[in-house]
């Protein structure tokens, strides 16, 4: 059962992490949230309030990825590249977590089918990137 779990595994790290530097981009998002981050990091400005969600007459969306992503900013020295780790850490976590979870609460084989359906499924490949 172990062997076919690290089977999965490294299919899912192939599916997640080739090339995923080049599936993200670096765009009007992720300007804003390097920006917070910034602010938080140098100008020791936190925030309560996120990114505006829609337009200026939009709501707020809540500040919890901006400090989810400050470490990864802060140990790239605030380079942009920290969001790429931060999705690399990110389906890590998830992976194992799920793996465990679901083998606790049903059985190893419905974590092995979970695993893998999640990652061999295209549209949550595209998802998790």
């Amino acid at each position: 059962m172990m062997v076919l779990f690290a089977i999965v595994f490294i299919f899912f790290l192939a599916t997640r992490f080739v090339n995923l530097d080049k599936h993200l981009v670096f765009g009007w998002d992720q300007e804003t949230y390097s920006t917070a981050v910034r602010d938080i990091v140098q100008n020791n400005k936190f925030t309560l309030i996120g990114p505006r969600a829609n337009n200026d007459r939009g709501f707020f969306l809540g500040p919890h990825f901006t400090y989810l992503i400050t470490p990864f900013y802060m140990a790239t020295n605030l380079h942009p590249i920290a969001m790429l780790y931060f999705v690399m850490v990110y389906n890590l976590v998830f992976f194992g977590a799920a793996a465990l979870i679901v083998s606790k609460v049903f059985s190893k084989l419905h974590a092995l089918f979970f695993t893998a359906f999640w990652t061999f499924n295209y549209l949550l490949v595209q998802y998790d990137s």
